[in-house]
């Protein structure tokens, strides 16, 4: 991985974001940007996705056949992932309505969410796995 972008040295959650893009893409999930977005394939991460107003923007949203299923915030290596779990369900339950549309949601929110550094541990939660 190299440490510097178009724009000079990468950030350390611009480090991250890379480590996570090869995760994804590694567990067989095409990692995408809009507006470039093909929702075809079986398993799409889409990265920077703008949610609805006030919930903020997500780093990656994850599409199985077509259909949002969970959402994924990218913190730099080192940081303490429990204290931003609040940031990631903010992103679960904030889906912009155009989304919402083709999300599979239980209780109104994604069952799928998680922090992310670039390594995973379990969190021993349902659903859930920490990066860190």
């Amino acid at each position: 991985m190299t440490d510097v972008g178009a724009t000079g040295p990468l950030t350390a959650e611009q480090r991250a974001r890379v480590l996570i893009d090869r995760q994804l893409s590694a567990a067989g999930w095409s990692v995408q940007s809009r507006p470039h977005v093909n929702l075809s394939l079986p398993g799409v991460a889409v990265r920077e996705v703008i949610m609805a107003p006030g919930h903020g923007r997500a780093d990656y949203i994850l599409y199985v056949d077509r259909r949002v299923v969970g959402v994924v915030e990218a913190k730099p290596e080192g940081t303490t992932l429990s204290g931003v779990e609040w940031q990631s369900a903010r992103y679960a339950s904030g889906l912009p309505p155009e989304v919402r549309l083709r999300a599979l949601t239980l209780d109104d929110r994604l069952p799928f969410v998680f922090e992310a550094s670039g390594s995973c541990l379990g969190s021993g939660q349902p659903n859930r796995c920490r990066f860190t």
